[in-house]
Formats: structure tokens, sequence, C-alpha cells
């Protein structure tokens, strides 16, 4: 799903990376997992929701020597906002009671 701005919705899994990285600010898969809630994911689990934030626009990173820095490139409030927008969106798109077709009006 498309939120508003082109953004791509997040998976509750990955708000919870970005809260994480919300609150550091920046750090590498190893410090994200010990950071994590138990259940933990496995790394390659964790790298890959990492990579797919990456794809969606919501973090980047710094690389040394091979090894990746992640931070997050949407602030928290950008984030809320860009939900709150698509939800304003998706409500206004939404037809009324009475514009819905083939349903009886009581």
């Amino acid at each position: 799903m498309i939120l508003a701005l082109g953004m791509e919705k997040l998976t509750a899994k990955e708000v919870e990376i970005m809260h994480l990285l919300w609150n550091v600010q920046k750090a590498f898969i190893k410090d994200l997992l010990t950071d994590t809630p138990a259940p933990k994911p496995h790394y390659n689990m964790l790298s890959t929701i990492i990579r797919n934030l990456e794809e969606k626009g919501y973090v980047g990173h710094t690389e040394y020597g091979g090894t990746f820095e992640y931070y997050p490139l949407v602030s928290k409030e950008q984030y809320r906002q860009i939900v709150s927008l698509s939800m304003s969106i998706k409500i206004s798109r939404q037809p009324s009671h009475s514009e819905k077709k083939g349903k009886t009006e009581w």
C-alpha cells in the first residue's frame, strides 16, 4: 500500500525497528538486535527488514569497510504526518453510505 507523499506503508515489525532507530538515531544491525525486545529476530531477518526500510525510503546507511551503520531518513513526526495524511485521504475517498451502489438505505 502506498501512503500519502508516495511512501509505502510500514509493517508492524518495520515500525518497531523504526522506533529503535528513532531512539538511538544510528546503529549497526548488531546494536539493533541487542535493543530489540524478545522474541528477538534472527540477524538475517533484522537485516532484511532494514533493507526493506531502505528500499521504502525510510532508512539510510553509512558504510564503514563493509559494515553498515543505519539511520532514519524520516523522523517520527514526519511518519506520523504521512500516516495521518494518508488516513485522511483514505477516509475522504470512501463513498458515503448514500453513494454506495446496490445498497438499500433503511
